[in-house]
Parts: C-alpha cells; sequence; structure tokens
C-alpha cells in the first residue's frame, strides 16, 4: 500500500512540475506578446503624418486636334499616380490629379513631352 501512495505521490509531484513548467511559458508567451503590442502600438504612433493623398497640376500643351487630346488622354491617364486627367483642346491645357506620393510634375511633364509635344506648368496667380 506504501508502494502504492509513493508511486501516486511521484505521479502527482511530476505533473505539478510539468503544470509549473507550462505555466512559466505561458507567462514569459504573455510577457512576449504585451511588449510586441507595445512596439507596434509605438511604431503607429511614430509616423509621420501622412501627407495630402492627391495634387493638381494644368500645363499648356500645344495639341493641334481632337486626335492630339485624345492620345493624351489615353497615354498619361495611366501613369503612375495618375488620377484623373482633363485635356482641353480649346484652351491647349491637360489638367492632371495625380498622388503626390507615386509621382512628380516633372514626370508627368516628361511623359507629355515623350508623346511628341511641347509642355509648359501653368503657375497659378
Amino acid at each position: 500500500m506504501k508502494n502504492n501512495f509513493a508511486n501516486l505521490e511521484n505521479l502527482i509531484k511530476s505533473r505539478f512540475r510539468q503544470i509549473l513548467k507550462i505555466m512559466k511559458t505561458i507567462k514569459l508567451l504573455t510577457s512576449a506578446l504585451a511588449l510586441l503590442l507595445c512596439v507596434a502600438l509605438a511604431a503607429q504612433n511614430n509616423t509621420p503624418e501622412k501627407t495630402k493623398k492627391s495634387e493638381t497640376v494644368v500645363f499648356a500643351v500645344k495639341m493641334h486636334c481632337g486626335s492630339c487630346k485624345k492620345r493624351i488622354e489615353n497615354n498619361i491617364g495611366f501613369e503612375k499616380g495618375v488620377k484623373d486627367l482633363q485635356a482641353d483642346l480649346s484652351q491647349q491645357t491637360v489638367t492632371i490629379k495625380y498622388d503626390p506620393r507615386k509621382t512628380t510634375i516633372t514626370n508627368l511633364q516628361e511623359a507629355i513631352k515623350k508623346l511628341g509635344y511641347s509642355v509648359e506648368i501653368i503657375v497659378p496667380d
């Protein structure tokens, strides 16, 4: 009988040690998760404020006909960062709304030049 109690006692002690190991592991994992969460929140709070999502530029472009207008609309409208494009044949202007995080005025101007048109930026008053 003593032998059975000794075996049972050893089994209980063994299980208790296993439970303690598991509890330590859970405590370590919880601490690590809390630390990761703090780092993520700190990084999120330290990100710079987002810049404007869109800007508009107006170019003076020498267009001769409706085909010129269509060519600019079809090609420049698909440039990276272009959100909207209005080509006005009568005013000889191209107004582009674009994402400054994805392209620049110079890139847009060069893209129009590559199509064979003279282009200048119209600076607002």
